[in-house]
């Protein structure tokens, strides 16, 4: 009832415009807080005090301000103030106020199941040759979804529900899911010197011509899932709403199309920068005026995001890793291996996106911050004997 409450008062604190002398039960500035009384269903009524011996004025009306009623109602019940304040001998006229814990003394308790789970399905492809004629490789291919109502990527032992009554909500693509992955990796002998197809020579011609080898890995994966969102304690508390998606007026198809790589205002972006205003957010916040291409808005009090999770992939990975060996035999037991590699051959650029967590009030709100390293090429030489 608390969050109801809340909601309520939260709108109409919106629909004044916030103002009435900084106090939303006062007409005039100066007034005093007065209790909010709550029909308890039982004889009497229940009371829950803001101002003066109670929560603080201002941790409430910022509340307001932010659409935030479960993270209000928290602060009510945490509000020592709150509790079990009932009458007595000395203030036999004390309204008594709420009792919203069974056990005031427990606080939160979090109750343990066996209750994740995850599906993945996936379609696998390999290709393999065995060494033969200095020639060996490996190839494989696997498409597949991860999907996941836990996903277990932090050290909490707990994984809490947005809501415990709907906990289809938090089925989702895992963090780890990635729809494409290609691997490749070979090794090839060059067919020259000494016992092989070309200039099969000992001497000098073997050691100037033979005992090159090239190997080389390839990988190619699709981006980290992302999720837009809004974890404003709107419908449960901000500790629980890390994950609430954001509302939209797009479809989904519609959000997707939004995706890409895209340069402005110099910088990089993996989201279509007309949808973000010039503070760099995708939403001004909470009961703020739309800007001109907002697309993505501020869950509204006592409410959850209208969009799925996990929409679309942030950007892909391409690497091609590959080495070059000269091996210079002196003996049986005796040679000399020189080696060139490279990392990221052809200095592919891939760019990481900031966060998996699109926050549509961060200010930097779709930006790709970093990428991975450049081409590198070393060199190195080995004796073996």
């Amino acid at each position: 009832m608390i969050s109801r409450v809340s909601k309520s008062t939260s709108a109409n604190w919106l629909l004044t415009g916030g103002t009435s002398g900084g106090n939303p039960f006062c007409t005039s500035a100066g007034c005093q807080p007065l209790s909010i009384f709550i029909n308890t269903n039982t004889p009497g009524a229940g009371r829950l005090v803001v101002g003066a011996g109670g929560l603080s004025l201002t941790t409430f009306i910022n509340n307001l301000n932010n659409g935030t009623p479960a993270d209000l109602a928290v602060s009510f019940i945490n509000n020592t103030a709150n509790l079990n304040n009932m009458p007595t001998v000395a203030s036999p006229t004390n309204v008594p106020r709420i009792n919203f814990l069974p056990n005031p003394g427990t606080g939160i308790i979090d109750y343990f199941v066996n209750d994740g789970w995850y599906r993945y399905d996936s379609l696998q492809f390999e290709v393999r040759r065995r060494l033969s004629n200095g020639l060996y490789f490996q190839a494989n291919y696997t498409f597949s979804k991860n999907l996941t109502n836990a996903v277990g990527t932090s050290q909490a032992l707990l994984e809490p529900y947005l809501d415990n009554n709907n906990k289809q909500w938090d089925r989702q693509r895992a963090d780890f899911d990635q729809t494409h992955v290609f691997n490749f990796n070979g090794i090839y002998a060059l067919p020259f010197g000494k016992g092989k197809m070309f200039l099969n020579k000992g001497g000098l011609v073997d050691k100037i011509f033979g005992g090159f080898e090239l190997s080389g890995l390839v990988q190619w994966t699709s981006g980290a899932p992302i999720s837009l969102v809004d974890t404003r304690g709107t419908y449960n508390r901000t500790g629980r709403s890390g994950r609430q998606s954001a509302d939209s007026s797009l479809t989904n198809d519609q959000i997707r199309a939004l995706t890409g790589i895209f340069e402005a205002n110099g910088r990089i972006y993996w989201i279509n920068p007309s949808v973000i205003n010039s503070s760099g957010q995708a939403s001004g916040g909470f009961g703020s005026t739309p800007f001109a291409g907002q697309v993505f808005f501020n869950v509204n009090p006592g409410q959850t995001g209208n969009m799925g999770r996990t929409l679309f992939d942030g950007p892909s990975y391409f690497n091609i890793n590959a080495a070059l060996l000269k091996s210079i035999r002196f003996t049986e037991s005796i040679r000399v291996q020189l080696r060139m590699e490279a990392f990221n051959m052809l200095n592919n650029v891939n760019l990481v996106q900031n966060t998996q967590f699109a926050n549509i009030n961060s200010t930097s709100f779709g930006q790709i911050t970093g990428e991975y390293g450049p081409r590198q090429v070393q060199f190195a030489a080995r004796f073996e004997f």
